[in-house]
C-alpha cells in the first residue's frame, strides 16, 4: 500500500532518475493524506469480508507484535486483542523520529 502510493505520485522524479529519499522526500503532506485514503478503504473493503487487517498506525507501534495487543482497526468477531504480525519497518525509528511521524499523520 504505502510503497505503490509513493511510487505513484512520485512517478516524474522515478522516471526522469532523479535521487531521493524514498519516504524521507517521498512522502509529502498529499502522499500521506493518500496513504490514509488508502488504509481507510483497505480496512473498510477487508472488515466488509469479514477480514481483520491492521490499520496504518498499528504498523507503527512496536506493542503490535505482542498477543495482547488492541489492534487499533477491525478486530474480528469476538477477538479483544491479537498480534499484528507483520516485518518491523517504522518499529525501528528514535523516539523522536516516531512521534514526529505519528504527529504528523494525526493533522492529516
Amino acid at each position: 500500500m504505502l510503497h505503490v502510493a509513493n511510487c505513484v505520485a512520485n512517478a516524474a522524479r522515478i522516471e526522469s532518475g532523479d535521487t531521493y529519499r524514498f519516504y524521507a522526500e517521498g512522502v509529502t503532506p498529499a502522499v500521506a493524506r493518500l496513504y490514509q485514503a488508502i488504509n481507510g478503504e483497505r480496512v473498510a473493503v477487508a472488515a466488509s469480508l469479514g477480514a481483520s487487517v491492521p490499520t496504518l498506525e498499528d504498523w507503527f507501534d512496536p506493542r503490535r507484535l505482542k498477543d495482547d495487543y488492541v489492534p487499533t482497526g477491525w478486530k474480528g468477531y469476538e477477538v479483544k486483542m491479537r498480534p499484528v504480525k507483520g516485518h518491523d519497518f517504522g518499529l525501528k525509528l528514535s523516539a523522536d523520529d516516531k512521534r514526529a511521524l505519528i504527529d504528523f499523520l494525526k493533522t492529516l
